[in-house]
């Protein structure tokens, strides 16, 4: 005969394997991501405007970064790298300002000029999650003209 303290362990450990999903799924909750910071995020180009943006073979992902401890900002627009400054008057906006890029001869340069171009209009951000949008205007009456993701690295 199997002592009861035996019986109600094996009881235990056998609902406890039955169990498929944790407390979100089972309460239909998901799991929501943090917004990503501003500053000192290495942000992807996803989308200009409303078309997707795809790298080409012999170019590099467009990307930004705004430092932290100078308010300068650095990236690479997919042929040539770039940097300026940027200043933050308020907490919803952004402007870059006094933007250097290197000259080199690439294949395809419109993603490239576009991009640089719509950076120079830029007074309003949004972050939702690990998704920067880039706006001239403010979100509520204007499309964003950039969609970046944040990137992160180990």
């Amino acid at each position: 005969m199997i002592p009861a303290y035996f019986r109600l362990l094996a009881a235990g450990l056998l609902l406890s394997a039955c169990q498929t999903a944790g407390p979100a799924a089972q309460t239909g909750a998901s799991p929501t991501t943090p917004p990503a910071p501003l500053r000192n995020t290495r942000w992807v180009l996803r989308q200009l405007g409303s078309e997707a943006v795809t790298v080409p073979a012999e170019g590099r992902e467009a990307d930004l970064l705004l430092r932290t401890e100078d308010t300068r900002v650095q990236g690479n627009a997919g042929c040539n790298r770039f940097s300026g400054t940027y200043e933050q008057p308020t907490p919803e906006q952004v402007r870059f300002s006094k933007l250097l890029s290197t000259k080199m001869a690439c294949p395809a340069l419109d993603t490239e000029t576009r991009f640089m171009g719509a950076l120079g209009q830029i007074s309003y951000f949004r972050i939702v999650g690990d998704t920067l949008r880039l706006y001239a205007g403010p979100p509520a009456e204007t499309a964003p003209l950039l969609r970046l993701e944040a990137v992160y690295t180990r």
